[in-house]
This record gives structure tokens, sequence and C-alpha cells, in this order.
């Protein structure tokens, strides 16, 4: 495995810098959509921008169930940290199997309701970035115009 791997290793800073373009170009765009807010960043911050995170504060549950259907229908695909059932990566401590009980939290569920990751495809252009960010608002926007 480590044969296959370090050939990679010659443009792991080369794909690093592409990331974080796309997702610097991403974020800007998220961050002029009403309702939708991302963690602010520290600039002296090092990062791979593989995925983005961000939360869409005052939805509930069922609002967030429909946004998430409405990004899949427009080809984005989200990974919501508020299921109820683990998807993925994007599990919860009500599905970590190795706490003996169940643990209350609710200012971290508050978090966790409408907190939602996105991978970002390192073979991705810009204009793609603009793509979803665009089907992002709309699917907001008919949530909130329903």
């Amino acid at each position: 495995a480590a044969a296959m791997l370090r050939p990679q290793l010659a443009i792991l800073n080369q794909r690093t810098e592409r990331w974080n373009r796309l997702y610097s170009e991403l974020e800007s765009q998220l961050r002029h959509i009403p309702g939708v807010a991302l963690p602010e960043r520290l600039r002296k911050e090092q990062y791979v921008g593989s995925s983005i995170q961000f939360n869409l504060h005052g939805m509930n549950y069922s609002q967030m169930k429909e946004f998430l259907t409405k990004c899949r229908n427009r080809g984005v695909f989200l990974k919501w940290f508020g299921s109820k059932t683990p998807e993925g990566y994007n599990s919860t401590h009500n599905s970590w199997e190795y706490f003996p009980e169940s643990v209350d939290v609710p200012q971290t569920d508050a978090v966790l309701v409408s907190l939602v990751d996105m991978r970002i495809p390192l073979g991705a252009e810009m204009r793609d970035m603009t793509a979803i960010a665009k089907s992002i608002a709309s699917a907001l926007a008919d949530i909130d115009n329903r």
C-alpha cells in the first residue's frame, strides 16, 4: 500500500492548494446566502479544504430533511449531522455504541440538528462551486417560500 501512495506525496501540496481554492470559492458564495452560517477560520490556520461544513440555524428536523431532499434532487449531496440514523461518516453521540447509556447534551444536539457537511470533489471546477451555491440557495428559498 505504501508503494502505491508514495508517488502521490509529490503532488500533495498541489492538491491541497487546489482544494483550498475550491473551498474558498464555495465558502465565499455560501456566506452570501441568508440563513447559511459558516465557522470563521483563523488566518494562521492551515487546512485542506476537502469538505465544507455549514449550519442552517433555525431550521427544525423536518425542514432539514426537506432541504436535504431538495439539494439531492438538484445534484448536491450533503451529509447531515442531525440525522437520527448514521449515514456514512456523519454519526453522532446517539449512535456511538461505546457509550454505556445515552448522553443528554442538548446544546450539542441544538448545533447538530442543522449542521451539514459536503465533500468537495478535487476534480470540480470553480463554476461547479457557483452551481452548488445556487442550488443550496434555491433549496433554502423553496423551504422559506412554502
